[in-house]
């Protein structure tokens, strides 16, 4: 019972600071996320305490996007909408330069992202030693994670070729191994 509300008191108080100081350029700026980061990932310990390490893992991996919601909803401002008369559409010619490069994001996120998320999370799962069941479990609430890191970092990268090389490498090679371990 105390390792659980340590486990939600302490990535709630990550959370915030990582809320904090998101997008703020103070001169501790770097320090503080990664003193975000620190009971965020402390978190861990009290949930494998709490739960297993089964559904501690899973917990930990799961419950920092609720937290942030739950950040949201207490600092969200509610404006009231300005009655304006809306503009008068104007069409505007098809650019097909935009269209075969939103085309291109679309296949890099939805089917090549995908693809080598897939193989990472399946050779990360694989290698922990616990049993088949609780490896589909948790294959199944990280495989979403690692495949939303890889689209935030190929979609915010400056140089867009470093993200697709590194996440395509992996999951070549998280592909070949298995493969090779499959035989």
């Amino acid at each position: 019972m105390l390792s659980g509300f340590l486990a939600v008191l302490s990535g709630l108080i990550g959370i915030v600071i990582l809320f904090t100081f998101w997008r703020r350029k103070y001169p501790v700026h770097g320090t503080a996320v990664f003193l975000g980061w620190i009971p965020l990932a402390g978190s861990l310990l009290f949930w494998v305490a709490s739960a297993g390490i089964e559904f501690g893992i899973v917990f930990s991996l799961m419950m920092p996007s609720l937290y942030a919601w739950v950040v949201i909803l207490v600092k969200s401002e509610h404006k009231p909408i300005a009655h304006t008369r809306p503009k008068r559409y104007q069409f505007q010619r098809v650019s097909y330069t935009k269209i075969l490069r939103n085309g291109g994001v679309f296949f890099l996120v939805i089917v090549f992202l995908a693809m080598s998320s897939t193989f990472i999370t399946l050779v990360f799962t694989y290698s922990l030693p616990i049993k088949e069941v609780n490896r589909m479990a948790v294959g199944a609430l990280l495989m979403p994670v690692v495949w939303g890191a890889a689209v935030v970092w190929a979609l915010i990268d400056g140089r867009r070729i470093r993200p697709i090389l590194i996440n395509g490498i992996s999951g070549l090679f998280s592909a070949i191994y298995l493969f090779l371990w499959s035989h």
